[in-house]
C-alpha cells in the first residue's frame, strides 16, 4: 500500500492522530525541526507523496477553515481552535473522568476524592467546562479582537510584526479593563511602525476598545454558552488548565495533563 503521511505542528498531536487514522493507513508525523508542516507536504504531493497537513485553527474564522477543504488541498485546517478542543467535550471528558476514577478505585488505597468524581454526569462536567471558560473569556476575547484586526489590516500592515500581547496568554487572572488596555498599547506600537495612511482610522484606540466591547457582549450571551461555541474558538491547552484548576474546585481532583489525556 501507498504510504500516505499526515504532518501535524506538535508531538501532542501525533498520537491522537495515529489512534484515530489507523484504520486508515494515515501516518501522522509532527513537525519538530522548526519548517513549515503545510509546505513540507506540499513538496511531499508535488514529488508523488500521498501527504497533506492539518494545523490548528487559533483564532480564525470557521469560513477560512471551510475554504481549506477544497478538492486539491493539502493543507487542512482544524474546525476548532486546536485538536486539544475536540478532546474537551463533554462526553469525552466525562468518560476520560470515569475511567480515571475506576483505575483509582482499583488502587489498594485510593485517593479521598474519587468517590466525589461524577460519574455518567456529562452536565456535570459541561458546567465544569463552562466556569472553566468563563474563567477565561476576557483573555480570549482580547486574543479574538487583535487576530480580527490583523486580518482586516493585513494588507496594510504588510511586514509589520504581529503580536500576541503578554497579558493575554499569561496564566494571571486579568478585568475587562486591563484587556482593553493591553490592546490599546498594542495597536499604539502598531502606528508608531505603521507608514500607510490609509490604517490610522482602524488603529485609534476607541475603535479597538469598541471592538472589544462588541465582541465581549457577543460572548457573554447566554446562547454562546449553552451552545459551547467557546469550546470551538478558545484556546485549547489554555482551556484545559482551567478545566483542571475547576475540576479540583468542584471534586478535590486535579488530575495532571499529561494522565488526562492519556485516559
Amino acid at each position: 500500500m501507498k504510504e500516505r503521511w499526515l504532518y501535524c505542528e506538535g508531538q501532542s498531536d501525533a498520537p491522537v492522530l495515529k489512534a484515530v487514522f489507523a484504520a486508515l493507513a494515515i501516518d501522522a508525523i509532527p513537525e519538530s525541526t522548526g519548517g513549515n508542516p503545510a509546505e513540507i507536504a506540499r513538496w511531499q504531493h508535488e514529488n508523488g507523496v500521498a501527504a497533506a497537513s492539518i494545523s490548528d485553527r487559533d483564532y480564525r474564522s470557521l469560513a477560512d477553515c471551510d475554504a481549506s477543504y477544497n478538492v486539491g488541498s493539502v493543507k487542512f485546517l482544524w474546525r476548532r481552535h486546536s485538536i486539544e478542543n475536540y478532546l474537551l467535550e463533554p462526553v469525552v471528558v466525562s468518560k476520560t473522568i470515569e475511567n480515571i476514577k475506576h483505575s483509582l478505585q482499583a488502587m489498594p488505597h485510593p485517593p479521598a476524592c474519587t468517590e466525589n468524581l461524577p460519574e455518567n454526569n456529562i452536565n456535570a462536567i459541561k458546567n465544569d467546562l463552562v466556569e472553566a471558560g468563563k474563567q477565561i473569556i476576557r483573555k480570549e476575547c482580547g486574543c479574538l479582537c487583535i487576530h480580527n484586526l490583523w486580518v482586516d489590516l493585513r494588507e496594510s500592515l504588510g511586514r509589520i510584526q504581529q503580536r500576541i500581547p503578554c497579558i493575554f496568554t499569561s496564566g494571571n487572572n486579568t478585568t475587562e479593563e486591563e484587556c482593553v488596555t493591553a490592546l490599546k498599547a498594542e495597536v499604539s506600537r502598531l502606528v508608531s511602525a505603521a507608514s500607510e495612511a490609509s490604517i490610522a482610522q482602524d488603529l485609534q484606540e476607541a475603535e479597538i476598545a469598541a471592538r472589544y466591547a462588541t465582541r465581549i457582549a457577543q460572548m457573554q450571551q447566554e446562547s454562546y454558552w449553552q451552545d459551547m461555541t467557546f469550546l470551538h474558538e478558545f484556546h485549547g491547552k489554555r482551556l484545559l488548565r482551567e478545566l483542571r484548576q475547576q475540576l479540583d474546585k468542584s471534586y478535590g481532583f486535579h488530575p495532571p495533563s499529561e494522565l488526562f489525556f492519556k485516559s
